[in-house]
């Protein structure tokens, strides 16, 4: 039986693996945005472990696209090729990721520098952070993929209030 491996994302991944019975570990290239073949014919018990391989490194089946969790995930199909409009959700569903990993981390960067900025010797200041998601203006920008955030880091400490009374 036959294997096929989709990479939704826009980077080369190379899959290594090993099957039941070979002393050696199989390696394949997915390019971005296709599919591939794995390089064995396998029966059900060769086929399974290589499907059990795959999902440890967070592949998903082609029935279910929607369950990528994380970035550079590989989708996979036994015996029948992949459509193209899974590969083009996974795409879709790989930038998602990567998009809230990247808000994650600005935004965890942001409050860290607000932090060490905002504290002073008589005491904490607050410190305000805003976090702006850009939206691509063209179709182009939106393919592209990558990091759209602005993050903008002030401090607006004010007067010290004293409790009057």
């Amino acid at each position: 039986m036959q294997i096929l491996v989709a990479n939704p994302t826009h980077q080369h991944i190379e899959f290594h693996f090993r099957v039941p019975e070979y002393q050696k570990i199989f390696s394949t290239l997915v390019p971005a945005g296709r599919q591939m073949a794995l390089p064995v014919d396998c029966n059900d018990l060769q086929m399974q472990a290589i499907v059990t391989q795959l999902e440890r490194i967070g592949a998903v089946p082609a029935s279910d696209v929607a369950s990528l969790s994380s970035p550079r995930g590989l989708i996979y199909s036994t015996r029948k090729p992949i459509p193209a409009e899974k590969i083009d959700a996974g795409r879709e569903r790989d930038e998602e990721i990567r998009q809230q990993i990247a808000d994650q981390k600005t935004e965890e960067a942001g409050i860290a520098s607000a932090f060490i900025q905002g504290h002073t010797s008589d005491g904490m200041q607050s410190s305000t952070l805003e976090v702006q998601e850009l939206q691509p203006t063209t179709r182009e920008e939106r393919v592209k993929g990558g990091v759209d955030t602005r993050v903008t880091v002030s401090k607006r400490a004010g007067p010290k209030e004293r409790k009057r009374g």
